[in-house]
């Protein structure tokens, strides 16, 4: 399977941060009761993109990452819950 022009590699380590932010995105998701096409309307762009950013399937910029936390209506600290990136550095 050919990569798109310009597609990054992420590592192992980038992987499972991306998971774990993609978890608690769920989660508070899911505590509000929103549903994807709630978030959209909420303001993040596209719904089909959050569900890849949720899956840990899509990397996210700074940007992506506090509208998220906008969108969701929580902290960076909640959707950083249970990181711990100085084990993630090793």
């Amino acid at each position: 399977m050919a990569l798109k022009k310009g597609t990054k590699l992420l590592t192992p380590t980038q992987k499972k941060i991306l998971l774990i932010i993609g978890k608690n995105m769920k989660e508070v998701r899911d505590l509000r009761g929103w549903t994807l096409e709630e978030i959209e309307e909420r303001g993040f762009k596209n719904w089909t993109h959050y569900k890849a950013l949720e899956s840990g399937k899509k990397n996210m910029n700074l940007t992506t990452f506090l509208l998220a936390c906008a969108v969701l209506d929580t902290t960076p600290n909640r959707l950083l819950k249970g990181l711990n990136l100085k084990d993630s550095l090793k």
